[in-house]
């Protein structure tokens, strides 16, 4: 087969400069004068930019371009099963150069499918890379066989190397753009998120001249029932369709931003806050058929009035009007409109919220522990969990600084499962070290967290992750829990007992219908209230009544437990009483799970015997804790 002289000078540097020195539009623009030149140049009679599919094996003809015709897209597809041994060698990384294409045992596969139909001869395919992985290669056929030159090969590499550009550069656009919708809008529903709305009222409402408008923070009363009847799926459709809703009733709508589960933040334009509120009263007035569900939608929204501002404080106002929302859900409104008289109780309510997300976030809540003894021998029984938080700047907060919002927000339940599996897993690993498998654990769980589904299913896993018996947790729970929805908390207990769970009646005393609560409630111990036996070191009738409960505790086999034992004194008071737990200051501290050993047990039980001692001798004096 004779050589084709092809220069090897001038034309090929002419058409590679002219290439790398042009602006094109867009991606297929660039591909097209590739193609073009290669025709041109190197005197082929086709030209084509193919892409794998898949794992790579199909690959298709994404560009096609012909001598002397117009471009065409392709579409062309030759899969792995018709010819191996050519995708062997395109996934080589190397250049094809064949020569006689029907017979080179790299192309030969394509004979009949491919090369013969298209009078193809001889073709030269260079590889294209994206980032150094292969994408696919570029194709330039000729109808004559072609002794490929060196010179040739490196001019086919070079345009080969500009549409793994062009492909790069279309890819990084790619990236920024999606980079860009993801920073604005929301992942789930498509809805602007609120980096967008506040970039959009930093832009709009901060102009000096702007007239103002109104911020909206607006959330749906019915969250809790949503969460837990429907599917995701199907919230995010309620979610956009609730902002379709909204589009089309409020006026002046400038953005619309989804801001969290339920929640939405709206810029409107200056009108009236009575028009504003009709507005929304009237995006509310029909249900929402959803699943083969009517869903009735009720709102509550927080409103601020933003005015024109030669120092826009984009961030003040986002969180004045979560303060009026949080306003508007304490009080069961509607409808709060910030105002400079918001009480400064309800915004440091706000911030303190806001503070305990955080915390949830960045894991501030810690353990402390605090033994429980038997009267009788001084033996350490049970470890009771008690929460704490613990600020960036070390100070340590006592539960009842925070626990109300924490049960206000729900936030208690993800704190609250996190501390319950590290409480086990402590007790568990004590168990082991201290050779005492009959050591317990105490936990106290709010009404939100007891009515949670899948609480036994979590314990029954954790139980047997860390092969703790079940008989040594005890579940902690006040009156006051059981009084906001007794049948719901019942079964849930009657469920702890059945995977072998134990139930403490805590603060017994401080709530309603407590012997009520004694003859229908699944559990097995009380807790007497502190309040109880401090009282009872003055009244008799205290101390009459706590021999009762004690009492009543054995004839119905229950176990009774003494809190609050501060000095010699209230010691003295549960050992005479008959109680047969006891637990206080005077026998140990709440302790950081840091500083709980072995060792540590071992020596605050070795005194709670020598109190105890001391409190059965009538010569025993003084209220100070004695050294043993």
């Amino acid at each position: 087969m004779s050589k084709q002289a092809i220069s090897t000078g001038t034309p090929r540097q002419a058409a590679f400069a002219a290439l790398t020195q042009t602006r094109f539009a867009s991606l297929n623009e660039c591909l097209d004068a590739v193609l073009h030149s290669g025709i041109a140049t190197l005197k082929v009679s086709r030209a084509s930019v193919w892409r794998f599919e898949g794992d790579g094996g199909q690959i298709h003809c994404a560009r096609l371009a012909l001598s002397g015709r117009s471009d065409e897209l392709g579409g062309t597809r030759i899969r792995r099963a018709q010819c191996p041994a050519y995708f062997d060698a395109l996934h080589s990384n190397l250049v094809i150069a064949a020569c006689d294409a029907r017979e080179d045992p790299r192309t030969q596969e394509l004979a009949t499918c491919y090369l013969e139909p298209l009078g193809v001869r001889a073709l030269l395919d260079v590889p294209i890379r994206i980032f150094g992985r292969q994408i696919g290669v570029l194709c330039l056929e000729s109808e004559v066989l072609r002794d490929w030159q060196l010179p040739e090969e490196a001019f086919a590499i070079g345009l080969g190397t500009l549409v793994s550009l062009a492909y790069e550069h279309a890819e990084l656009l790619r990236t920024r753009a999606q980079m860009q919708i993801s920073a604005e809008f929301d992942q789930r529903t498509g809805l602007a998120n609120l980096n967008r709305l506040e970039r959009t009222l930093l832009r709009v409402f901060g102009l000096p001249q702007h007239g103002g408008g109104w911020l909206v923070h607006l959330q749906l009363r019915q969250y809790p029932y949503l969460r837990s009847h429907l599917s995701e799926p199907s919230l995010n459709e309620l979610y956009q369709l609730v902002a379709d809703r909204l589009r089309d009733q409020v006026p002046g709508l400038v953005e619309l931003a989804h801001a969290g589960d339920a929640e939405y933040c709206l810029l409107s334009l200056p009108c009236s806050q009575e028009v504003l509120v009709d507005a929304i009263r009237a995006s509310f007035l029909q249900p929402i058929l959803l699943d083969g569900e009517s869903l009735l939608l009720t709102p509550q929204c927080g409103l601020r009035m933003i005015a024109p501002a030669i120092r826009p404080q984009v961030a003040e106002w986002m969180r004045e009007v979560e303060t009026a929302l949080h306003e508007a859900r304490q009080g069961a409104a509607e409808f709060v409109c910030h105002s400079p008289s918001l009480s400064a109780e309800r915004q440091q309510a706000h911030m303190l919220e806001q503070s305990l997300r955080r915390a949830v976030r960045l894991d501030e809540f810690v353990l402390h522990l605090q033994p429980m003894f038997s009267m009788q021998s001084g033996r350490v029984v049970a470890l009771e969990a008690l929460i704490r938080w613990r600020q960036p700047d070390g100070v340590l907060l006592l539960p009842d600084s925070f626990l109300d919002v924490l049960l206000q927000t729900g936030l208690i339940i993800p704190v609250g499962r996190r501390l319950l599996r590290h409480a086990l897993e402590i007790v568990a690993n004590l168990q082991k070290q201290w050779s005492r498998p009959d050591l317990g654990l105490s936990f106290n769980l709010s009404a939100p967290e007891l009515v949670q589904p899948g609480l036994c299913e979590l314990l029954a896993a954790e139980f047997a992750r860390l092969r703790f018996s079940p008989g040594q947790l005890a579940i902690e729970l006040t009156e006051t829990v059981v009084i906001s929805d007794q049948q719901g908390i019942v079964a849930v207990l009657r469920a702890l007992r059945a995977i072998g769970c134990r139930v403490h009646l805590d603060d017994f005393g401080t709530g309603y219908s407590s012997l009520n609560h004694m003859r229908l409630l699944p559990f097995d111990a009380l807790k007497i209230d502190r309040s109880f036996l401090g009282g009872a070191l003055e009244s008799d009738a205290d101390r009459r009544l706590i021999r009762m409960l004690v009492k009543l505790c054995r004839e119905l086999d229950r176990e009774s437990v003494a809190e609050g034992i501060a000095d010699i004194d209230h010691l003295r008071l549960a050992i005479a009483l008959a109680a047969d737990i006891g637990q206080g200051y005077l026998l140990s501290y709440p302790v950081a799970i840091d500083s709980i050993s072995t060792a540590w047990l071992a020596d605050v039980e070795q005194s709670a015997r020598c109190l105890l001692e001391q409190a059965r001798s009538p010569h025993g004096s003084g209220a100070a804790r004695v050294a043993c």
